[in-house]
């Protein structure tokens, strides 16, 4: 039998009597499987005792500390945006929740949030507004980093994805 203690939870009511099925279920267990984050406990007749999947912790780790330089965007409607000079438009985001972003000749900082792959930049972030040179980009990067929906780390590359499909932005450490 399980070795349990004999403190009585406080609610919800039944509370009890989930703990009491739970044991009893895991006292049928047998035969265990683990597949990737899956972990199943099952009878000696296969039946289903426990399901459980491992719970991903926000992982910001490669994320955070390298300033990503932005090498161009797919963009949703089919056309691409590719960037001359990557070094003018970067983006760092720091362990602590911060964002720091380069747009060109501005300086913009703020905050980020992730839960799991979901990459969510917080309005309103504050910066320079100074007025770059005719080909700059600098609007535009702003405006798709703001619309981040997720993100992920794929060769040691950055790839964030906008809202509603609105495209792909593809950014690589800055060297």
């Amino acid at each position: 039998p399980a070795a349990t203690t004999r403190k009585m939870c406080a609610g919800p009511e039944s509370i009890m009597d989930q703990e009491s099925l739970y044991l009893a279920a895991l006292q049928m267990a047998e035969v265990y499987t683990i597949d990737g984050d899956r972990l199943q406990i099952r009878t000696a007749s296969g039946s289903l005792v426990a399901d459980y999947r491992a719970k991903v912790q926000d992982d910001t780790s490669q994320l955070a500390g390298p300033v990503w330089a932005w090498h161009g965007t797919q963009n949703g409607n089919g056309s691409d945006t590719a960037v001359d000079d990557p070094s003018r438009y970067t983006v760092q985001f720091m362990a602590d929740g911060k964002v720091s972003i380069k747009a060109d000749c501005n300086q913009i900082n703020g905050a980020y949030t992730v839960d799991g792959d979901q990459l969510t930049l917080e309005q309103p972030m504050v910066g320079t507004m100074a007025m770059c040179p005719e080909d700059s980009l600098d609007q535009q990067f702003v405006q798709e980093l703001s619309a981040a929906a997720s993100y992920v780390i794929d060769g040691g590359n950055l790839f964030i994805s906008m809202v509603a499909d609105g495209g792909v932005m593809a950014f690589a450490p800055l060297q």
